[in-house]
């Protein structure tokens, strides 16, 4: 209501000027800005997002949209609700049933990385992604992992999230309308993948040790690092079984599978 009131009053008061001439009387109408003769007026839209000249990456509410449809078995997600999920313990509580039939003491961490173990179509609230966590009670681990529930705009697929990408979201200004929902999220993010891309880095090392190569093989064994990490449906990290991933790394990149492959 107020731009439609200014609009009015600036074409009242353009009328009554003869700074611009005296052809535009009674031709002005900023409500309807179609019928603007192009010769006398040219309107600048640059207060609307779609004009906007940008660095050409996607918005953040685009990229998780983009990212969250990725989402699928064997996943690796990270939670990227502000939510804290409360009384767990108790069955009358609205956020039990994402732990049922379990009782736990407390919620799967913010910071932590978890692999969606299955989807879940429920009648009442939809389709759901599974997750095991182990949770605390009195002050100790429980052994056993629980399952718990979660919608799709709750989680993040991890792999698909670069440590360049964490940074860019987390700097750039102009998307501080979200901030508290993106920094919350991608600041998790950014730590993480700095711990595992120094762990990759001390890996890389050892392995083109065991290979004699310099670092000029780097490259290489990063791609094969990757590739043992997401090419399987269940994805996983190098904490998961190193042994391993070193058995499997090292035939990949010997002279003599290479000369065969």
């Amino acid at each position: 209501m107020f731009q439609k009131r200014l609009s009015k009053n600036i074409s009242q008061e353009l009328e009554r000027t003869d700074v611009l001439g005296t052809e535009l009387r009674k031709h002005l109408n900023f409500m309807r800005p179609d019928g603007l003769p192009d010769e006398w007026v040219k309107l600048i839209r640059d207060d609307e997002p779609e004009f906007w000249i940008t660095d050409g990456r996607p918005s953040w509410r685009d990229y998780i949209k983009t990212n969250r449809e990725t989402i699928g078995i064997g996943t690796r997600v990270i939670l990227s609700t502000r939510e804290h999920f409360y009384n767990l313990g108790s069955s009358r509580e609205s956020d039990a049933w994402r732990a049922s039939p379990f009782r736990p003491g407390s919620p799967p961490s913010k910071s932590e990385i978890f692999i969606v173990d299955a989807i879940e179509e429920n009648r009442n609230h939809g389709k759901l992604f599974v997750i095991h966590y182990s949770p605390v009670e009195y002050w100790q681990e429980r052994k056993r992992k629980v399952c718990f529930r979660l919608y799709d705009d709750e989680i993040l697929n991890f792999d698909k999230i670069t440590l360049e990408d964490a940074e860019y979201y987390e700097s750039n200004r102009l998307y501080r309308k979200d901030y508290l929902s993106l920094l919350s999220t991608i600041h998790w993010i950014k730590l993480i993948r700095k711990e595992e891309q120094s762990l990759e880095f001390e890996f890389t090392k050892f392995i083109a040790g065991k290979l004699g190569w310099d670092e000029f093989g780097y490259p290489e064994i990063r791609k094969e690092i990757n590739l043992w990490k997401l090419k399987n449906k269940w994805k996983r990290d190098l904490t998961v079984d190193e042994a391993k991933a070193v058995r499997m790394i090292l035939k990949k990149l010997s002279p003599k599978e290479k000369e065969n492959g």
